[in-house]
């Protein structure tokens, strides 16, 4: 496995951004989980919110918004994930607020947090702060309720788990994402701060766009030297026999999903298709 970028717990990324690290290491946060502070001061936005109840995060929140003197006007939430929405009632304490949560309502919320406290955001919205301007851009894929926000005065964005920093993303929906990636190429955005890992720069985005047609080839190649239908579980392990990941169950589990998706994808194209076991076949 690869090994990844040490990142600080609370570092300044740029005058505008501030990085809090989520303090949830492990196979699919990486380092943990992405927050950020947003703006020139002493007003920001906070952009996710970590995982429930981790105190270990809140206090680093704390510590940060004292040390900066800062006052966090607006919470923002990338999508439903437990480690992005699920600190948000203990953020709210640690920082002695009372604010609603920004995001698209998505009916996982309701596992994490109280969804009466939603402001709901909508595509092309604006969020500002005296010196810092966030644009919301709906950018499914990941998840269907996924936002990127882009920083207008740093052209920066901020692209929740679409990207990930020294790694591959994940997604529930494979044209979606890879729509949402041709978008963040329109965008052509100086850098990217990703929902895990170290921030990218806008290369990333061709990088990941080559990485999925890539693997999309080979899950297509494999398919086509069967002899008999096969399921998408056994190919999985075919096309990724000689990785790392399929010894780590977390990370299994996740490749499985993604040949599935791609599977649907070939179905779709006219590239393959389901035998009446659901089993998969060339056409």
């Amino acid at each position: 496995m690869k090994i990844l970028s040490e990142l600080r717990d609370i570092e300044r990324l740029s005058p505008l951004v501030i990085r809090i690290l989520g303090q949830n290491p492990g196979p699919k946060t990486l380092q943990g989980t992405n927050t950020y502070l947003v703006g020139k001061g002493p007003d920001v936005i906070l952009i996710d919110s970590g995982e429930p109840d981790n105190d270990k995060y809140c206090k680093l929140l704390k510590k940060a918004v004292n040390e900066y003197k800062l006052n966090v006007k607006s919470i923002v939430v990338t999508h439903w994930h437990s480690d992005h929405i699920g600190g948000y009632p203990s953020a709210l304490k640690s920082l002695n607020l009372s604010l609603p949560y920004r995001k698209i309502p998505h009916d996982m919320d309701q596992h994490f947090v109280d969804t009466s406290q939603c402001k709901p955001l909508t595509d092309k919205e604006e969020i500002s702060v005296p010196g810092a301007s966030l644009t919301v851009h709906h950018t499914p894929g990941h998840t269907s309720d996924s936002i990127s926000l882009l920083l207008r005065e740093e052209n920066a964005l901020f692209c929740g788990d679409s990207i990930l920093g020294e790694s591959s993303g994940a997604f529930d929906n494979y044209i979606d994402y890879m729509n949402t990636l041709r978008f963040y190429k329109e965008l052509k955005p100086e850098v990217i701060y990703t929902g895990h890992g170290i921030e990218e720069k806008s290369e990333t985005i061709d990088t990941y766009i080559e990485h999925r047609a890539k693997r999309e080839k080979i899950i297509l190649e494999f398919l086509r030297k069967e002899k008999s239908p096969i399921s998408s579980s056994d190919l999985t392990l075919k096309v990724y026999e000689n990785e790392g990941i399929i010894h780590i169950p977390l990370l299994l589990l996740s490749a499985q999903e993604i040949v599935s998706l791609v599977l649907d994808k070939f179905e779709q194209d006219g590239a393959a298709h389901k035998d009446d076991n659901g089993n998969w076949m060339p056409n």
